[in-house]
């Protein structure tokens, strides 16, 4: 009977390291489009909220009709959908985007809050939110999957 012939461990291919790192990724990259989608969903729906509450039809008109719901609305959707596609342009737009909003929201909230007078529930929910899809894309797997 010959000797067993003894060999190497096989080493992974490129193309399966690939496929190991973008099988990691994919679920955070997600997870953060649908973190976006539902940041446009509650910012915008805010609106919607309060009309709910107050049936104050003037309120609803001019929340509809700013110019800045609208904008949320569109850059937040589109960058959801450029996250499900793993487009870079999308990564590097959610990142500022979303850098920014949470610059805009905690200076907001040191600005008009204290601890004995704590921000409503509505305004921690999307500082939560900002702060997830952050850390959802800045993980360095996730950046790399996004590579179109």
């Amino acid at each position: 009977m010959p000797p067993a012939r003894m060999t190497a461990p096989r080493r992974a291919r490129p193309q399966q390291y690939f496929e190991i790192r973008y099988n990691v990724a994919r679920p955070r990259i997600i997870i953060a489009a649908l973190i976006a989608i539902v940041y446009v969903a509650l910012v915008v729906g805010m609106s919607l909220i309060h009309f709910a509450n107050t049936g104050n039809y003037l309120n609803l008109r001019l929340n509809i009709a700013q110019l800045s719901n609208w904008i949320i609305a569109i850059i937040g959707l589109l960058l959801a959908w450029g996250l499900w596609q793993r487009y870079a342009w999308a990564w590097w737009g959610g990142v500022a985007a979303a850098g920014f909003q949470l610059y805009r929201t905690v200076s907001w909230i040191v600005t008009h809050y204290s601890f004995s007078h704590l921000p409503g529930m509505h305004l921690l929910a999307i500082t939560a939110l900002l702060v997830a899809f952050l850390v959802l894309l800045l993980s360095p797997k996730a950046m790399a999957s996004c590579n179109r």
